[in-house]
């Protein structure tokens, strides 16, 4: 599946949870890019993972998001950023396989 594919994937998922009720103050297309290039780096950033857990992606995600937007933020639980993760994550563990 080509990138724009997999982006246009993951702004459908946060214009739902927006429309669910979890607005977040950033455009969607800049959040499923940022999601999308640091849902590909985890290998390069953790080459020595032989066994990686969809539960250490989606918290690596989360870190990712948060230092990501969060200078912008007067505050975001963390359970908001793996929420936002944990959805992502399922969108893209489907463009994986």
């Amino acid at each position: 599946m080509s990138r724009e594919a997999i982006l246009t994937s993951l702004v459908s998922v946060i214009q739902r949870l927006a429309a669910e009720g979890d607005p977040w103050g950033w455009p969607a297309a800049e959040i499923a890019d940022i999601a999308l290039r640091r849902w590909d780096s985890y290998g390069r950033r953790h080459p020595k993972t032989k066994r990686v857990s969809e539960n250490a992606r989606v918290l690596d995600l989360a870190k990712g998001l948060k230092a990501h937007f969060e200078p912008e933020v007067p505050y975001t639980h963390f359970s908001d950023w793996e929420h936002l993760a944990k959805t992502l994550a399922q969108a893209l563990e489907e463009h994986d396989d």
